[in-house]
């Protein structure tokens, strides 16, 4: 088993494939448009106002990334008390909170 943070490998290759998603789903819905070249199976209104809403869905996912990853501080991997501050989510406070003490 390598010494590499595998969940990290994971959530960096999504990432990647996020990215390289955006500039080729147009291309996927212009193909998938072209009465010449898919036939019968074009995609007709409805199917097209789909991938549009899924392209725009794709985008708007990415501009969060983009913002998570901006606002993200290396140091919390380090200090996870300084990340459940800020975030304001106490994870041991919330569940002490439902424990009643008689």
């Amino acid at each position: 088993m390598p010494r590499l943070p595998l969940i990290g490998i994971l959530f960096f290759t999504q990432v990647v494939n996020a990215i390289l998603l955006v500039p080729l789903l147009p291309v996927m819905i212009l193909i998938a448009r072209d009465g010449e070249l898919m036939g019968d199976y074009r995609n007709g209104r409805v199917g097209q106002a789909l991938a549009y809403a899924a392209a725009a869905l794709v985008g708007l996912s990415l501009v969060a990334l983009v913002a998570a990853v901006a606002a993200w501080d290396p140091s919390e991997l380090r200090n996870p008390e300084k990340a459940a501050s800020r975030s304001g989510c106490d994870p041991m406070r919330r569940s002490l909170s439902r424990v009643k003490l008689s």
